[in-house]
C-alpha cells in the first residue's frame, strides 16, 4: 500500500487539511455524536489551545531552533498584559508570527539545552535528521477509503527510525507506561508507522523521546521495535477504530447522543464501598441477634 505521500508542511497548513488524524480518531471514540456534529459545522477535532501552541513552541525549540527567529516574537516584560494599545501595536508589528513569553523562552531552552547533554537522545536527534514532517495516504477498510495524515517529529534519512518528542511531569519507566495507556501512545507510534509503510519506507524502530517540564528537565528515551506488542498492541486498536468509525459512515448512522443506559456505580466507587460496608455490617448485626435468641 504505497499510496502515501511525504510533505513538509506548516503547523497552520497541516491543521487545516481535512484527513482523519489520530487526534481525530480518539475524538470520535469519545464521543461519535459531537465529532459528526463538530465536522458538519465545520469545527475540527484537531483544535488550537494556548497548551497546544506551547507544546509546538518546545518542540521547535528542541526539533527546529533556526525557525525560532523568523516565526516566533518574545512578548516584551513591560507588556503584561494581551489586551490595550502597547498589545495591539506588538502584535502589528509582529504579523504573521507566534507570540511566545520570556519565560516559555527561558523553559524552552533550558528542556532544549538538557536534552543536547543526554547521550542517548543526542544519539538518536543526530541519527535523525528529518524533522516535523508530515505524511497524508488513504487506509482501506471495509471497502471505504479513508484518508489519513499525521506528523511525524524526526526520522532517519530512510525513516527506518521514526518517533516523537513528549513533554511529561514524570518521565520515568513507570509513569511513561501509564501515560502510553492513558494517552494512546502506542496507537500513535502504530499510525506513524503506517504512514510510513504507507509512503513506501520501512520503519524498524519508534522512539520516544521523553523530557520533564519542571527543572532540572529529566529526559529519557524508549525505543520500541516495529514488530513488538506495544506497537501491535497501538495497530490493532487503530484499525478496529478505523472499522469503528467506517461502520458509522457505511450505515449513515446519525448518533443524537448517548443511548438510554440503566446506571449503577462503579466498582471503585468510595460511596458505594461504604454502603455495601454498612449493610454488611447491619446483616451481621440482625445474624447475632438472632443466633442469641
Amino acid at each position: 500500500m504505497n499510496n502515501g505521500h511525504i510533505l513538509k508542511l506548516s503547523d497552520a497548513d497541516y491543521f487545516s487539511r481535512s484527513e482523519l488524524s489520530k487526534h481525530a480518531l480518539d475524538d470520535f471514540m469519545a464521543n461519535p455524536f459531537a465529532f459528526f456534529e463538530r465536522r458538519k459545522a465545520g469545527i475540527e477535532s484537531d483544535k488550537d489551545s494556548e497548551a497546544l501552541r506551547f507544546g509546538r513552541f518546545i518542540h521547535t525549540a528542541v526539533l527546529e531552533p533556526e525557525r525560532i527567529a523568523t516565526e516566533y516574537a518574545v512578548q516584551p516584560a513591560e507588556i503584561t498584559r494581551r489586551a490595550g494599545k502597547a498589545w495591539d501595536a506588538f502584535k502589528a508589528d509582529n504579523e504573521g508570527k507566534e507570540i511566545v513569553r520570556e519565560s516559555d523562552v527561558l523553559l524552552a531552552n533550558g528542556i532544549a539545552r538538557r536534552l543536547e547533554s543526554h547521550g542517548s537522545v543526542r544519539r538518536v536527534m543526530t541519527a535523525c535528521p528529518n524533522r516535523e514532517f508530515a505524511v497524508v495516504w488513504n487506509e482501506e477498510v471495509s471497502g471505504t477509503t479513508v484518508p489519513m495524515r499525521a506528523k511525524i517529529d524526526f526520522g532517519s534519512s530512510n525513516l527506518a527510525i521514526i518517533g516523537d518528542l513528549k513533554t511529561t511531569m514524570d518521565a520515568s519507566p513507570e509513569a511513561f507506561m501509564r501515560d502510553c495507556e492513558a494517552f494512546g501512545y502506542d496507537i500513535q507510534a502504530a499510525v506513524y508507522i503506517a504512514a510510513a509503510r504507507a509512503a513506501g519506507k520501512n520503519p524498524t524502530c519508534f522512539a520516544f523521546v521523553v523530557v520533564e517540564k519542571e527543572y532540572p528537565f529529566t529526559p529519557a528515551v524508549y525505543t520500541f521495535d516495529a514488530g513488538s506488542d506495544f506497537i501491535g498492541a497501538g495497530d490493532y486498536a487503530y484499525r478496529n477504530r478505523l472499522k469503528t468509525y467506517v461502520e458509522y459512515l457505511k450505515d449513515d448512522k446519525h448518533p443524537v447522543g448517548w443511548t438510554e443506559h440503566n446506571l449503577t456505580l462503579p466498582p471503585w466507587s468510595k460511596r458505594l464501598k461504604a454502603y455495601n460496608e454498612a449493610c454488611e455490617a447491619e446483616a451481621a448485626k440482625q445474624i447475632s441477634e438472632i443466633t442469641s435468641l
